[in-house]
């Protein structure tokens, strides 16, 4: 706030200022003399100024009661140095009242006054005026020689009379108290309205936040800052990553709406008032990232804009909130929609694959019998070569029939696993056997090595063990030409009291798999070179299903390799060490 006083009393009311410690004053000061006193005249009305108008009232009444108010006046706010008492008393003998400030200035004062700088014709006006009385507030330090300087200049004599400031400070002082009062009265008024609307917008709120859809919170949110502010005309516009582009309006009534603009101002920030001046446009954050811009305008009364710009600001950052909220939701929501449609989509594939499987593998079995049978009849050379040919191209078949119907089984979920005591050892013994025959056609040397503290009997899924074995070691076999095959069963932790942990090893001396190729090895489908499946064969479903089964049997599988060198397979299982009833 600031206070407006008389030049003359530009010291007297800066050491006030100062002493008392009023740091939310600016001291400015008139510069024209008293004929053109704004103060004198009361044309200073502004209520966020202080002034001598609002002190000089009761004096100038006194003053003016006195009969002063047709001859010249030397300095009307003289007065503000005395008490209404005092005051009477003196104009009452006649006294001519001026101050120490008006005295450093006299000779301005005095041209501007009389209209001219002729010490004689000045000297004649004061004479009639009456007696002169210096009031000294004890502020200025070289008011005597002033004084005796304008008593030789005007030979004329000037009363001195020391009143200090006491009671200029009182008006002062009570002047600033009903200032002070004024703005708290003006800030509880606004609080009471703010108040008011933070009550309206939080009964909204919880209905609000229960909102999922984009399309309904907006209208519920226009709904809110309508209610605050009044506003006919809204609009919201996202901006950034959040659906840039999409414009939301009030009641769904399109306008001419200045977020336009917005997209040719990257420097906007906090917010700004419309150009017709009705309204303003707010940005909307969350976490320093803007979400969006919204557009208030058509407000019914401007005059409150920074009050319904403040209020905007704090319920923007809530709506904000409730806008992340909402996109999030709808996000998830379609993250949802689509893994349920993939889900779906994977199922119906699988059922159809394990459904072609079974119808594939029907006639396939008929056909094998029929293979067998003709193995039965006389047959010339030729025609066993061919029929040798014929089983061997069907039993690939049905391997790959197999295959595809253990993955799709997989995949669905639809695969069950027993839990049926069996002897670990004996069991890779017996799959190790089976491919003795095929091993020794390739040139391979099969070696098996089990571990002495292996339990004799264990409860689990044997058949499921037997599968990824007989895929692990029949790759071993496939891949490797004269060379050693070492499969082996070794003991891992007791991971509960009832679960016991095996490792399963099948390492060869085959063609090996490059580095690069080994992250694809497990992924379906996955094979290291394309030529393979055309001169090794597969469908390159094994290792996957293999993966599979083994983490369904709390286990994990790994492989290292090297080209040219050889393959290492390995393998973790949990058994339980008692009978148990068990399906997944």
């Amino acid at each position: 706030m600031k206070l407006i006083t008389c030049r003359f009393f530009y010291t007297e009311a800066l050491h006030i200022i100062e002493t008392e410690k009023l740091n939310d004053v600016d001291l400015e000061f008139t510069k024209a003399g008293c004929t053109d006193c704004r103060l004198a005249q009361s044309e200073v009305t502004d209520p966020d100024f202080l002034s001598n108008t609002q002190m000089m009232r009761v004096e100038t009444q006194v003053y003016n009661q006195m009969g002063r108010t047709t001859s010249p006046v030397l300095q009307r706010c003289a007065l503000l140095l005395l008490g209404n008492t005092l005051a009477t008393h003196l104009i009452k003998q006649g006294k001519v009242l001026v101050s120490p400030g008006w005295l450093m200035n006299w000779q301005q004062q005095l041209s501007e006054m009389i209209g001219t700088g002729d010490f004689q014709v000045q000297k004649a006006c004061l004479k009639s005026m009456g007696q002169l009385h210096l009031l000294d507030s004890g502020v200025y330090s070289n008011v005597h020689q002033q004084r005796v300087a304008f008593q030789e200049a005007m030979n004329i004599e000037m009363t001195y009379l020391p009143v200090g400031l006491d009671y200029y400070r009182e008006k002062l002082l009570n002047c600033h108290c009903q200032w002070r009062m004024s703005q708290i009265y003006t800030q509880m008024k606004q609080k009471t309205r703010q108040i008011s609307a933070y009550t309206l917008f939080f009964e909204k709120l919880p209905e609000a936040a229960s909102i999922n859809q984009m399309e309904e919170l907006m209208d519920r949110g226009f709904d809110i800052f309508a209610t605050l502010t009044g506003a006919t005309r809204m609009a919201f516009r996202f901006a950034g990553e959040y659906q840039w582009g999409t414009t939301y309006y009030y009641r769904h009534q399109h306008y001419a709406s200045e977020l336009d603009s917005i997209l040719k101002q990257p420097e906007f920030i906090q917010y700004r008032q419309t150009v017709n001046g009705t309204g303003f446009i707010i940005g909307i954050r969350h976490q320093e990232q803007m979400i969006g811009y919204m557009e208030i305008d058509d407000i019914p009364v401007p005059a409150y804009l920074s009050y319904y710009m403040d209020l905007a600001q704090m319920v923007g950052g809530i709506f904000a909130l409730l806008l992340v909220n909402v996109l999030r939701n709808e996000t998830l929501h379609r993250v949802k929609e689509e893994a349920r449609a993939e889900k779906m989509a994977n199922q119906a594939k699988n059922h159809f694959l394990a459904n072609m499987s079974h119808e594939i593998r029907t006639p396939m079995n008929g056909f094998q019998g029929m293979l067998q049978l003709m193995q039965l009849t006389e047959l010339t050379e030729e025609q066993e070569e061919y029929l040798t040919y014929a089983q061997t191209a069907a039993d690939r078949l049905l391997r790959v029939m197999d295959d595809i119907l253990n993955y799709s089984r997989i995949e669905a979920e639809r695969i069950a696993f027993l839990s049926a005591a069996f002897q670990p050892a004996a069991l890779l013994q017996e799959t190790v056997e089976l491919f003795e025959i095929a091993a020794k056609h390739q040139g391979n040397v099969m070696i098996m090595h089990i571990a002495e503290e292996i339990p004799l009997t264990l409860w689990g899924d044997p058949f499921k063990l037997r599968q990824v074995l007989s895929n692990l070691i029949g790759n071993a076999v496939k891949f490797t030409r004269n060379g050693r095959i070492t499969v082996s069963l070794g003991k891992g932790n007791q991971m509960e009291s009832n679960k016991q942990q095996l490792i399963f090893t099948v390492k060869d001396t085959g063609i090996g798999i490059d580095d690069s190729k080994l992250e694809m090895i497990f992924e379906r489908f996955g094979q290291v070179e394309p030529v393979d499946t055309r001169r090794y064969g597969g469908t390159g479903l094994g290792l996957t299903t293999a993966k599979m089964l083994v983490e369904k049997m709390g286990g994990t599988i790994q492989v290292t390799s090297r080209k040219n060198v050889g393959s290492t397979f390995s393998f973790t299982a949990l058994f339980d060490t008692h009978k148990t009833s068990k399906q997944a």
